[in-house]
Protein backbone atom coordinates (compact mmCIF):
# COMPACT_ATOMS: atom_id res chain seq x y z
CA UNK A 1 0.00 0.00 0.00
CA UNK A 2 1.61 3.60 -0.93
CA UNK A 3 -0.04 6.07 0.84
CA UNK A 4 0.60 9.36 -0.69
CA UNK A 5 -1.34 12.50 -0.51
CA UNK A 6 -0.72 16.29 -1.35
CA UNK A 7 -1.15 18.51 1.95
CA UNK A 8 -1.05 22.16 1.57
CA UNK A 9 -0.71 22.78 5.65
CA UNK A 10 2.35 24.16 6.76
CA UNK A 11 5.16 22.40 7.88
CA UNK A 12 5.59 22.03 11.32
CA UNK A 13 1.80 22.75 12.05
CA UNK A 14 1.35 18.66 12.70
CA UNK A 15 3.51 17.90 15.64
CA UNK A 16 6.71 15.57 15.41
CA UNK A 17 5.44 12.07 15.55
CA UNK A 18 1.79 12.52 15.75
CA UNK A 19 -0.31 9.63 14.37
CA UNK A 20 -3.42 8.50 14.23
CA UNK A 21 -5.53 5.59 14.42
CA UNK A 22 -7.83 4.21 11.74
CA UNK A 23 -9.87 1.72 11.71
CA UNK A 24 -11.30 -0.16 7.90
CA UNK A 25 -14.19 -2.31 7.99
CA UNK A 26 -16.10 -3.97 4.69
CA UNK A 27 -19.61 -3.26 4.57
CA UNK A 28 -22.71 -5.77 3.79
CA UNK A 29 -22.49 -4.28 0.75
CA UNK A 30 -18.97 -4.67 -0.16
CA UNK A 31 -17.90 -1.14 0.35
CA UNK A 32 -14.80 -0.68 2.58
CA UNK A 33 -15.78 2.09 5.06
CA UNK A 34 -12.86 4.16 7.36
CA UNK A 35 -13.00 6.10 10.57
CA UNK A 36 -10.57 8.18 12.07
CA UNK A 37 -11.90 8.58 15.73
CA UNK A 38 -9.47 11.04 16.86
CA UNK A 39 -10.74 13.85 14.50
CA UNK A 40 -14.68 12.01 13.70
CA UNK A 41 -13.80 11.46 9.87
CA UNK A 42 -14.67 8.90 7.95
CA UNK A 43 -14.08 7.93 4.23
CA UNK A 44 -15.12 4.94 1.61
CA UNK A 45 -13.86 3.12 -1.26
CA UNK A 46 -13.63 -0.42 -3.19
CA UNK A 47 -10.96 -1.41 -1.21
CA UNK A 48 -9.40 -0.43 2.66
CA UNK A 49 -6.62 1.28 1.14
CA UNK A 50 -9.06 3.43 -1.35
CA UNK A 51 -11.04 3.64 1.83
CA UNK A 52 -8.16 4.71 4.16
CA UNK A 53 -6.52 7.26 1.68
CA UNK A 54 -10.32 8.93 1.37
CA UNK A 55 -10.31 8.98 5.10
CA UNK A 56 -6.54 10.79 4.99
CA UNK A 57 -7.89 13.04 2.19
CA UNK A 58 -10.72 14.44 4.48
CA UNK A 59 -8.43 14.69 7.31
CA UNK A 60 -5.87 16.38 5.98
CA UNK A 61 -9.10 19.07 4.68
CA UNK A 62 -10.23 19.28 7.96
CA UNK A 63 -6.46 19.90 9.50
CA UNK A 64 -5.92 22.50 6.51
CA UNK A 65 -9.73 24.80 7.37
CA UNK A 66 -8.65 24.49 11.33
CA UNK A 67 -5.16 25.55 10.67
CA UNK A 68 -6.90 28.50 8.45
CA UNK A 69 -8.81 29.30 11.28
CA UNK A 70 -6.16 29.75 14.10
CA UNK A 71 -6.54 26.71 15.71
CA UNK A 72 -3.73 24.69 17.08
CA UNK A 73 -3.04 20.61 16.42
CA UNK A 74 -4.71 19.84 19.15
CA UNK A 75 -7.39 22.31 19.43
CA UNK A 76 -8.80 20.77 16.19
CA UNK A 77 -8.87 17.04 17.65
CA UNK A 78 -12.71 16.36 18.28
CA UNK A 79 -13.48 14.86 21.41
CA UNK A 80 -16.41 12.08 20.84
CA UNK A 81 -19.35 12.06 22.21
CA UNK A 82 -20.99 9.55 24.54
CA UNK A 83 -22.17 7.57 22.08
CA UNK A 84 -19.02 7.91 19.82
CA UNK A 85 -16.72 6.41 22.29
CA UNK A 86 -19.07 3.40 22.81
CA UNK A 87 -18.94 2.65 18.76
CA UNK A 88 -15.16 2.71 18.86
CA UNK A 89 -14.63 0.62 21.56
CA UNK A 90 -17.23 -1.67 19.97
CA UNK A 91 -15.06 -1.72 16.99
CA UNK A 92 -11.94 -2.22 18.29
CA UNK A 93 -13.54 -4.97 20.19
CA UNK A 94 -14.52 -6.27 17.43
CA UNK A 95 -11.00 -6.43 15.80
CA UNK A 96 -9.23 -7.91 18.69
CA UNK A 97 -11.96 -10.24 18.93
CA UNK A 98 -13.05 -11.31 16.09
CA UNK A 99 -10.08 -12.19 14.64
CA UNK A 100 -9.61 -14.42 17.24
CA UNK A 101 -13.24 -15.92 17.38
CA UNK A 102 -12.97 -16.64 13.88
CA UNK A 103 -9.93 -18.44 13.65
CA UNK A 104 -10.60 -21.46 11.28
CA UNK A 105 -13.56 -19.92 10.22
CA UNK A 106 -14.66 -17.17 7.50
CA UNK A 107 -11.43 -14.78 8.29
CA UNK A 108 -12.05 -11.15 9.82
CA UNK A 109 -12.26 -8.44 7.01
CA UNK A 110 -11.60 -5.32 9.82
CA UNK A 111 -8.20 -3.80 9.59
CA UNK A 112 -6.69 -1.10 12.36
CA UNK A 113 -3.32 0.88 11.33
CA UNK A 114 -1.65 3.64 12.89
CA UNK A 115 -0.49 6.26 10.36
CA UNK A 116 1.75 8.41 10.91
CA UNK A 117 0.55 11.36 9.65
CA UNK A 118 4.20 12.95 8.62
CA UNK A 119 4.53 9.45 6.25
CA UNK A 120 1.10 10.59 4.37
CA UNK A 121 2.44 14.09 3.93
CA UNK A 122 0.59 15.35 5.98
CA UNK A 123 2.81 17.79 8.85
Amino acid sequence: MTLAIESNLHHGWVPDGASVLVLARLDDAGIWESLVPEFSIAGRGDSADEALINALELLDDYLLLCAREGQSFEQAQRGLSRGMRFAVIRELASLVLGSRLHRGARPRRDREYRIPLNVVGIH
